[in-house]
Parts: C-alpha cells; sequence; structure tokens
C-alpha cells in the first residue's frame, strides 16, 4: 500500500496547491467556485458511470440541486472587480 498510498498523497497535495493558485489568482469568487466545481463532476461520475444515484425522482432532484450550484457559481463570478494596479 506504500506506492498507491503514497501516489494518492502526491495527487492530493497538487490538487490543493492548485486550488491556492487559483484562488490567488483569480480571486475568491471566481477562483473558489470553479473548484467546488468538482463536487459537481464528480456527482456526475455517480450518476451516469457508477449509478450511485437510482431512480428518475433522485436524479431530478440532483439535477435540479447541481442547477442551483451553477447558478451561484454565475453569480459569484459576475461579481468578480479585476485588481487595479
Amino acid at each position: 500500500m506504500v506506492y498507491p498510498g503514497s501516489s494518492t498523497g502526491a495527487l492530493y497535495c497538487m490538487g490543493l496547491f492548485s486550488t491556492i493558485m487559483t484562488i490567488t489568482y483569480l480571486g475568491q469568487s471566481i477562483g473558489n467556485s470553479l473548484c467546488q466545481l468538482s463536487m459537481l463532476v464528480s456527482g456526475l461520475w455517480g450518476v451516469f458511470y457508477f449509478e450511485e444515484i437510482r431512480g428518475s425522482r433522485s436524479i431530478n432532484r440532483w439535477f435540479f440541486s447541481a442547477g442551483i450550484a451553477l447558478l451561484g457559481i454565475l453569480l459569484l463570478g459576475t461579481q468578480h472587480v479585476g485588481a487595479s494596479h
């Protein structure tokens, strides 16, 4: 388990570092929102590939919630103010 655990930890650290760099350069509203999109991507994997969510009612609720999250991300993105030098 040393090699799989080490590679998983290294990938996780690279992801966290990328998150910090994204938020640093794009700001809190856009950078953090883009990083939170990973939850939606993993949810789509769960719905379509792994079939973790079953039943049309549950899937429709998931997509409704994902739509609300995307709307919030878009609204936060419009609030971005560029740095003035």
